[in-house]
């Protein structure tokens, strides 16, 4: 019992907190399509699991114009969502639906048609730094900006902004 409580431990700690969370995150995504595609997730043989996981891509990517059009997830996200629902099906016992290697042939298309160049936005642009500039001071609401000092709040705001933008 204490060799079993130990290897659960270890297996915890091989990722870190803020990786189980996403792998849950989108391991509900693909139980989603499970649900979505009648698959009973723990009946199903892996197979059946792998042409989820596949056509859950291919409908998660969108028009296959990611970089084009906007549409759809980035290939990186994707390859996120494939390893966070690879691992999970391994960690519960279920098998390794990377084995056949379609999943990784459809992942190495997606780079191809989309190119493998990832282009992150910030998550604040010069445009709203600007328009925080211009704005003036919301009025005293009681609520978010108020006591007689909601305008040097508001001015203290824009400041941490400019500055956590320019670094």
């Amino acid at each position: 019992e204490y060799v079993d409580s130990m290897v659960v431990d270890l297996m915890i700690l091989s990722r870190a907190e803020t990786t189980w969370k996403q792998y849950a995150a989108w391991f509900g995504v693909f139980e989603e399509y499970c649900d979505i595609l009648q698959v009973n997730l723990r009946t199903a043989t892996l197979e059946q699991l792998s042409g989820v996981l596949l056509r859950s891509v291919g409908s998660l990517l969108g028009d296959g114009k990611v970089y084009k059009t906007g549409e759809g997830y980035a290939p990186k996200t994707l390859e996120l969502y494939v390893t966070a629902v690879v691992s999970t099906l391994i960690d519960i016992g279920r098998g390794n639906v990377r084995e056949g290697g379609a999943i990784n042939r459809i992942m190495e298309g997606i780079k191809r048609i989309s190119g493998s160049a990832v282009s992150k936005k910030m998550a604040v642009e010069g445009k709203h730094v600007a328009a925080w500039l211009n704005m003036r001071a919301p009025a005293n609401d009681k609520n978010a900006w108020t006591g007689p000092l909601s305008v040097l709040q508001w001015q203290q705001f824009v400041a941490i902004a400019v500055l956590a933008w320019s670094c």
